[in-house]
C-alpha cells in the first residue's frame, strides 16, 4: 500500500483538519484526508465526464425540439392524428 506522509512545522494545522474531520462526521484525519486526497487526484477525470454528459443532455434537448416541432407539424398537415383525441369524438367540440 502506497504511504503519504506530511510534515508541520507545528501542530495548528493537524489539529484543525482533525477538528474539521470530527465536524464532517469522519473517524478521523486520516480518513477525511484521505477521501479529500482522493477527490482531488480524480477530479480533472470527473470534470471531463460532466462535461461530456452536459454537451449529451444539449444534444439530446436539441434533438427533442427538432421531433416535436416535425410531429407538430405532421399534426397541423393532418398527416397524423393526435393520440389524445378522444375515440369517436369531434375535435371541434
Amino acid at each position: 500500500m502506497a504511504r503519504v506522509q506530511i510534515r508541520f512545522d507545528s501542530d495548528e494545522i493537524p489539529n484543525k483538519l482533525s477538528a474539521l474531520a470530527k465536524r464532517k462526521g469522519y473517524a478521523g484525519r486520516e480518513e477525511f484526508l484521505r477521501e479529500v486526497l482522493e477527490d482531488i487526484a480524480y477530479e480533472e477525470r470527473v470534470k471531463a465526464v460532466e462535461a461530456r454528459y452536459e454537451a449529451l443532455l444539449e444534444r439530446h434537448e436539441k434533438l427533442m425540439t427538432v421531433v416535436s416541432d416535425a410531429l407538430a407539424m405532421n399534426l397541423e398537415l393532418g398527416l397524423l392524428r393526435s393520440p389524445f383525441q378522444l375515440e369517436g369524438g369531434n375535435e371541434d367540440e
